[in-house]
């Protein structure tokens, strides 16, 4: 079976030529060794401003230069709250001198991956490669290397740096096979890298002789103006840089506004397995991708996966493990992916040991296309383990928070409500985006006739209109929350402080309305809100404290306080409809809403 990943293409043929001159060649066949030797296309992501091997409304966000002390973190925080992930092509000594003097440097590399970026390198020094001799080259790429595998960084199991970006783009953005240049940093870079080039540059380090708004817009339309709407523009991989202050300001609205034109943002590496059906490990160090469902037959979709049940066709292909070793020694002892018996309900084996920009395949039989549930079994110790869920190389789930259950047997069921899924026979990827998840199973169940409206409370009508305001907080979702400034409270439905949400049910049924709330400063006057739908009477929604408590967001479903605090449901027709909330107390937070006709759903 042939595994795709976005996209089907051809496997460009590559020209493999060995190394090593026999001592017995005479002069004229060692000079056609070495015309041979010249002139290879070596694998690369080149500058095509509308590449032909991803869907025309797929980026892929990348930075150079960084890390930095403090550009590059402000970068991480706006993707962290966008939960959008990029590509990181790091210099190990740049901007902020050489990392392996730095804690704050190893720390932010150390980031980069903990939160699911795509770790790549952009050579030592950042030099310009095509004046160096071929040793010097050599020189700058290993040593990206040798410091992300340094104990106090990354560590000697973390994988190699397959991808690469030249600085300048030198020679590959002006030269091919054949040319000079390009002959000589190429041979040396194919050895480590499949070089990753640019559909767009922003130019971000010329938007710096103005204020800082100024700036930040001439980052922002530099990116927008080009990229335009899906079909009108360019689209692929767009270059920016992690080490300016106008990047960081201006990269949040460009992802909002990408979003709401419809592009989706994808990986370096995802380009790579588009272009050629193999990973870039595989064409730097050889191998075929032989991957098959373990056991013969795809999973099942709707159904369960276990997680042990990863596809055949071993490291770089089926999966990609830290470690050469199973760890926990069970059930397949002969691959590299940790896997360990059980104490879960229903016994069997969970993978564990799992550490940052690991991943696992499923080749998967999905019955038909449409939304479904998906639910993970997994558990941690610690609070901000994310997962991400993806199929033929799109992301359908991305930066699932995984609990933090207190102990690697201790597991809980973690649930995303809604995924979008199509029709057929697909690989489903589950990647690990920081370390110390164990995994039982995945579970997709059809959602044929269930809705899910989720709405981020700042982006609903009136959410912006005083009193009320809209906060930053990067625990909530989105990274922001609605808050309102008056301080009264009384059983009186306020003047002002109404929030609106649209929807549209495909279907006529019973439907539930949930609230994601921080109640703070602990106070249990302090959670006071009315809701409705559709102009009818409102609902007196309060005691949130006694649900919440005050340790943190929870979601709470409708309750009506005046009638003994029951849950409320309500009775909608197909077609549109529209959530009303008012509410005036200074001490309730609100970060989210959800509608559903999913009575048993809890989110």
């Amino acid at each position: 079976m042939t595994i795709f990943r976005l996209r089907a293409m051809a496997i460009v043929a590559l020209v493999a030529v060995s190394s090593c001159q026999d001592p017995e060649l005479t002069d004229n066949e060692a000079v056609e060794l070495r015309t041979a030797a010249a002139s290879i296309e070596y694998p690369n992501i080149g500058f095509e401003t509308r590449p032909s091997y991803v869907a025309n409304n797929v980026i892929g966000l990348s930075f150079d230069d960084g890390p930095d002390l403090t550009n590059t973190p402000a970068v991480l925080d706006v993707l962290k709250a966008k939960n959008a992930k990029a590509t990181f092509f790091i210099n190990t000594d740049n901007f902020a001198g050489p990392v392996e003097n730095s804690a704050t440097l190893k720390a932010l590399i150390q980031r980069i991956v903990n939160e699911g970026h795509q770790l790549a390198s952009h050579t030592v020094h950042h030099l310009h490669l095509p004046t160096l001799t071929s040793a010097q080259i050599d020189t700058e790429v290993v040593g990206v290397q040798t410091v992300v595998n340094r104990a106090d960084v990354l560590g000697p199991n973390f994988p190699k740096l397959t991808l690469l970006r030249a600085p300048y783009g030198e020679p590959y953005q002006g030269e091919g096979p054949g040319q000079p240049n390009y002959d000589k940093v190429a041979a040396v870079v194919g050895k480590y890298a499949v070089h990753i080039g640019w559909a767009l540059d922003t130019f971000d380090y010329n938007c710096n002789t103005g204020t800082a708004a100024a700036n930040k817009q001439c980052v922002y339309n530099n990116f927008i103006n080009n990229v335009n709407t899906v079909g009108n523009g360019t689209y692929g991989m767009v270059l920016m840089h992690a080490v300016h202050p106008q990047t960081a300001a201006a990269i949040g609205d460009i992802i909002d506004t990408c979003r709401a034109r419809g592009f989706v943002f994808r990986l370096a590496e995802d380009f790579v397995q588009a272009k050629y059906g193999k990973s870039s490990n595989q064409l730097v160090y050889g191998g075929a991708c032989n991957q098959t469902p373990f056991g013969g037959s795809p999973r099942a979709i709707p159904g369960t996966i276990q997680a042990e049940d990863f596809d055949n066709g071993g490291q770089g292909c089926a999966y990609s493990d830290a470690t050469a070793a199973n760890e926990g020694g069970a059930y397949r002892p002969g691959e590299q992916v940790d896997i360990q018996a059980t104490t879960d309900a229903g016994g069997g084996q969970n993978v564990g040991w799992t550490q940052p920009g690991e991943w696992l395949e499923y080749t998967v039989a999905i019955a038909a296309g449409g939304s479904y549930k998906l639910e993970l079994r997994t558990a941690a110790t610690a609070a901000g383990r994310t997962v991400d869920v993806l199929v033929d190389g799109a992301v359908i789930a991305g930066g699932v928070a995984i609990t933090n259950t207190g102990n690697f047997q201790t597991f809980a069921t973690v649930t995303v409500p809604s995924v979008t899924l199509s029709a057929g026979t697909r690989v489903l990827r589950l990647q690990f985006n920081g370390s110390g998840v164990n995994v039982n199973w995945l579970r997709f169940s059809s959602l044929a006739s269930s809705s899910y409206f989720y709405f981020e409370a700042e982006a609903g009508g009136g959410a912006a209109t005083a009193p009320m305001s809209v906060q930053g907080d990067g625990n909530a979702s989105g990274g922001q929350y609605i808050w309102s400034g008056n301080t009264g409270s009384n059983a009186a439905v306020p003047g002002n402080g109404h929030v609106t949400f649209a929807f549209n049910a495909p279907v006529a049924g019973t439907y539930k309305v949930w609230g994601r709330f921080l109640v703070g400063p602990a106070g249990a006057e302090d959670d006071s809100l009315w809701s409705r739908i559709d102009g009818s009477p409102f609902v007196q929604w309060n005691d949130v404290f006694a649900r919440v408590g005050n340790a943190g967001y929870r979601w709470d479903s409708e309750h009506d306080t005046v009638n003994a605090n029951g849950v409320i449901t309500r009775s909608l027709g197909a077609g549109n409809h529209v959530l009303e909330i008012a509410y005036r107390e200074t001490g309730l937070k609100i970060d989210r809403f959800l509608v559903t006709n999913d009575l048993a759903f809890v989110p």
